[in-house]
């Protein structure tokens, strides 16, 4: 019954790739006194939260596909679940969660149920621990131990001490669990929120992913100064827009493509093909900063929120009609997210399109013409998650290959909406936990399954994860990564 109300409720008028918004924190802080962040204690989660929990038919198709259960972290989307509900419903049966309007003898009855019925057919003992050293719970022995203190006191935060915080940390907010759920679970709004809780009321992040913060916070870049943003555009015949400026398309690089010498390739490759097609287009130069999606996944909302506002307000400043981003993660945030705090546009609706997406519309308008090189390639497509499962496009990048003449796309066995990430998501790009296997070179090895000599993407996060996982899986010289940019700049 659970199961059928939960997808009922589901969210259906929020953006399918924007995270749940716990309000405009500036405000708050200026409304309130003393208020929490986040999902700290069971005691926080909201109903719909909590019918979550309860919709858990403990069907495993989340954990099937979690990449991080995958390659041996504690992470099992499946027990985060059934772990917080065995908390809450622990707690309900020892009567400390709160006090009940039901009758005495129905709570008793109630209670009994719940501790020597249903509780102990789930393999939980009375101290709160699983039987068997939880073994049952999953082939992933850090799963089996990723329950720490389940029921002992509804003060006890889910993060740390119901379940252990690298569980929640080895996410990478791939959303092929919420994708896989057959009754509208969302895994990683519920991780994200015990990451806001942990980072903003309790300052615990990472410590490599404090360093990248600390650098957001300082230069709005994760990289290094503010005044190093425009070097990649020497040489290049291209607009840098200043407030009051107008153009049809405003072309925002992110920071991996403005500071990354090997992701400069993919900007400087859209460049020419949008000169090539003849497009009003500039760039923002030093205005533009972070979209700030790193600070929002690793659980520093308030951070995230500061630059968000303040992008918001560099794009009203410059009259456009499309603003076009090589980076899904950028993508994501600006078409999805950046909605929650205020317009990106002063006088009308603008429109937001990811590379492959303005691509395929200009090859099909005509205004890039592909010439034939006379080379015979097989590719195999990547699909980057914030612009598959986030956005549901799939198509754009391969509509945009399939115009190359002589390129043959092969699909990996899990190719769109089931296909794997590449291990950078929720903030993985600027820490790595060091625990079981690389899920890039996971996703490298399903790539080579296919034959292919050279994997194409549309994400220059994904391009650095597949790069270093063709190193590392030794197929150096048998296997390249590029962009589909790349692959059509050089046809022009």
């Amino acid at each position: 019954i659970a199961s059928s109300i939960n997808l009922y409720f589901t969210d259906r008028k929020r953006a399918k790739g924007a995270l749940k918004n716990p309000g405009d924190l500036e405000k708050l802080m200026e409304e309130q006194e003393e208020f929490s962040i986040g999902l700290g204690t069971i005691k926080d989660y909201s109903w719909k939260q909590l019918l979550d929990l309860d919709a858990c038919t403990s069907c495993g198709r989340c954990q099937d596909v979690c990449p991080a259960y995958l390659s041996g972290k504690p992470l099992s989307p499946k027990w985060i679940i059934l772990d917080t509900r065995n908390h809450l419903l622990s707690l309900q049966a020892k009567g400390t969660l709160n006090e009940s309007g039901a009758n005495s003898i129905s709570a008793k009855m109630d209670q009994a149920l719940l501790g020597g019925g249903y509780l102990a057919s789930s393999g939980l003992r009375s101290d709160g621990s699983y039987t068997n050293g939880g073994r049952f719970r999953a082939e992933n022995e850090l799963v089996q131990s990723a329950a720490l203190k389940i029921g002992e006191s509804s003060e006890q935060r889910i993060l740390g001490e119901v379940i252990a915080g690298e569980a929640f940390w080895s996410c990478t907010t791939c959303m092929a669990c919420v994708e896989a759920c057959p009754v509208g679970i969302n895994h990683v709004d519920q991780i994200v929120g015990n990451r806001q809780n942990a980072a903003l009321m309790h300052g615990e992040v990472p410590g490599e992913a404090q360093a990248t913060l600390k650098k957001l916070e300082k230069q709005a870049n994760p990289y290094g100064d503010p005044k190093d943003r425009c070097l990649w555009l020497a040489g290049l015949d291209l607009k840098i827009l200043k407030p009051g400026d107008s153009v049809d398309y405003l072309y925002w690089v992110g920071c991996v493509s403005a500071y990354d010498q090997r992701k400069q390739k993919i900007a400087k490759a859209l460049v020419r093909l949008m000169h090539a097609a003849d497009l009003s287009f500039g760039v923002l130069g030093e205005m533009e900063g972070c979209s700030g999606d790193p600070a929002r996944r690793l659980g520093e909302e308030n951070l995230y929120q500061v630059m968000a506002k303040a992008n918001i307000e560099t794009l009203r400043s410059i009259k456009f009609k499309v603003l076009v981003a090589n980076c899904p993660h950028c993508f994501n945030t600006i078409r999805n997210e950046y909605p929650q705090f205020g317009r990106i546009s002063e006088t009308e609706e603008v429109k937001i399109m990811h590379h492959s997406q303005l691509l395929r519309e200009l090859l099909a308008q005509g205004k890039l013409k592909l010439k034939d090189v006379g080379e015979d390639l097989k590719v195999t497509m990547h699909d980057p998650c914030y612009l598959g499962r986030y956005n549901d496009e799939y198509e754009a990048p391969r509509q945009s290959l399939s115009k190359v003449k002589g390129l043959q796309i092969v699909e990996m066995e899990r190719s769109r909406e089931k296909a794997m990430c590449c291990g950078a998501g929720g903030g993985h790009y600027w820490m790595d936990l060091k625990i079981g296997e690389r899920v890039n070179v996971l996703r490298t090895q399903q790539a080579q399954e296919t034959g292919a000599g050279q994997i194409a993407t549309a994400c220059p996060f994904c391009m650095q994860m597949l790069e270093d996982g063709v190193n590392l899986a030794g197929l150096d010289g048998k296997m390249t990564v590029r962009d589909v940019a790349e692959v059509l700049a050089d046809r022009i």
